[in-house]
């Protein structure tokens, strides 16, 4: 019984890094899509959104 268990507390522990590493993804993601925005802004405030989109890179 005692495998079983420890089986249960591996699967639940990859699931919650799997979800950890997927949040990650997804959240660099987005900020690659605002850095995009950004930076395809039209008119001439295009070079003043520059630094914001540097700041979202840290």
């Amino acid at each position: 019984m005692g495998g079983e268990r420890g089986e249960q507390d591996y699967a639940k522990i990859s699931h919650s890094v799997r979800l950890t590493s997927v949040l990650r993804r997804s959240v660099s993601h987005l900020r690659n899509r605002f850095n995009l925005v950004q930076d395809t802004r039209p008119g001439d405030n295009v070079s003043a959104n520059r630094p914001a989109a540097q700041k979202w890179q840290l």
